[in-house]
């Protein structure tokens, strides 16, 4: 709601139009592979590219919430936010390669940032990433959910029947035999960040199309009932 806000009332007011750039973030907590269909950072995004607006979806590795009037010189939110501003400044230096534009059309970027000493985030590497599935961090729902770890560390006891959605990582067996599956890409976004070799840049579309060889393989199998 805060970002159609920002898009559809308080930009026309502050600017006179849309904005030239949406970012939705930075998030507390990495949103990587599984969890983006479930990550409100990451669907702020497909408004705006589905508004053909350029939009970039930032998550950070770091999980501790900070209010703004408590930060200090020294607060990692400095260097996140200078990861950030790197990020756009080199968009906007390469507008002459995107037909004059921040990003092409219907396009925008998932970035995440790894864990990183206090100091080192000017010195992180930028890494081209792709969404892929690997995750620390997968929605599953248990009639017991304080028999999951994510309960428990909440505090909620197990065997009381409980029930809710827990997050499990990628190879967790759920109760139906289903396993999250898992994804050893190293281009994929997850393992990028789960090594901290660097800050995940994935290129996104708003649009949830699916690749040209499955599209055929459904029109075959579809084709006594869909032309």
């Amino acid at each position: 709601m805060a970002c159609l806000y920002g898009m559809d009332v308080q930009s026309p007011k502050n600017f006179g139009g849309a904005p030239d750039l949406v970012i939705s973030g930075p998030n507390e907590g990495n949103n990587l592979g599984h969890i983006n269909a479930s990550s409100g950072t990451v669907n702020n995004t497909y408004y705006a590219i589905n508004r053909n607006l350029p939009a970039i979806a930032v998550s950070d590795s770091a999980t501790t919430q900070v209010e703004f009037t408590a930060l200090t010189p020294a607060s990692r939110a400095w260097e996140v936010a200078d990861i950030v501003v790197n990020l756009v400044k080199t968009l906007v230096d390469k507008k002459s390669e995107a037909g004059g534009k921040l990003m092409p059309q219907g396009v925008g970027l998932n970035v995440n940032i790894p864990e990183f000493s206090p100091g080192a985030g000017a010195t992180l590497p930028f890494k081209m990433t792709q969404m892929g599935q690997a995750t620390g961090f997968a929605p599953a729902f248990y009639e017991d959910i304080g028999a999951t770890p994510i309960g428990a560390s909440f505090g909620i006891p197990a065997g009381r029947g409980l029930a809710g959605i827990s997050l499990v990582t990628s190879g967790t067996t759920l109760p139906t035999g289903i396993v999250i599956p898992t994804d050893n890409s190293p281009a994929s976004e997850g393992n990028v960040i789960a090594v901290k070799s660097g800050v995940s840049i994935s290129v996104i579309e708003g649009a949830p199309d699916a690749r040209r060889s499955n599209v055929e393989a459904m029109k075959i199998k579809l084709n006594t009932l869909a032309r």
